[in-house]
């Protein structure tokens, strides 16, 4: 029996969907920055081709589909279709301002250009330092005609999530999970 090596990426993948499952009011995230440790390693040590990445993440695609949520008819006539908010968010900022656009930031744009599923989300952060070609990537995705992906502004964005995430720290709150929600959003 021939044993592969273990692709640390796939298993961040699998873990990915796995946290998913368990919390399913959680995003994926910034799947470009969780991954790209693993990706790297496993680039760098040969268990992981381009085209492997590329059909493991579009099978992540796929695999997001399998969710359906039930509704009630009074949810469904505000929020109607069958989404379920799974999303990733790709590019942006690190806690300095830096773009953090990777080559995996484009990887995931052409693993999700093959499959164009309406799970999960894409979402690519967008601001004055974003690598031409990442927004140009973006633009041709969107151009493919889908709703994908939304873009946001970076700065205005972290703007107000800081100024959010102050007053939170200010005033009392009446929910936990309000304030670890936008704690979670502020760049570290």
């Amino acid at each position: 029996m021939v044993h592969s090596p273990i692709r640390l990426f796939l298993i961040g993948i699998i873990i990915e969907r796995i946290v998913f499952y368990v919390n399913a009011d959680l995003s994926f995230g910034r799947l470009d920055q969780i991954l790209l440790p693993l990706y790297r390693n496993d680039i760098a040590q040969g268990k992981l081709t381009l085209e492997q990445a590329i059909e493991i993440t579009a099978s992540f695609c796929l695999k997001t589909c399998e969710t359906i949520p039930l509704y009630s008819e009074r949810v469904d006539k505000f929020f109607s279709g069958n989404g379920v908010a799974q999303a990733f968010t790709l590019g942006g900022t690190d806690a300095e301002g830096n773009d953090v656009t990777n080559a995996l930031s484009g990887l995931i744009l052409n693993a999700y250009a093959q499959v164009l599923t309406r799970e999960p989300a894409v979402h690519v952060r967008i601001h004055p330092g974003t690598t031409d070609w990442f927004f140009h990537k973006s633009v041709e995705l969107l151009q493919q005609g889908t709703s994908r992906p939304s873009f946001f502004g970076d700065t205005a964005v972290v703007r107000a999530l800081e100024e959010a995430y102050r007053a939170i720290r200010t005033t009392p709150v009446n929910s936990i999970q309000s304030s670890i929600s936008v704690f979670m959003m502020v760049p570290a």
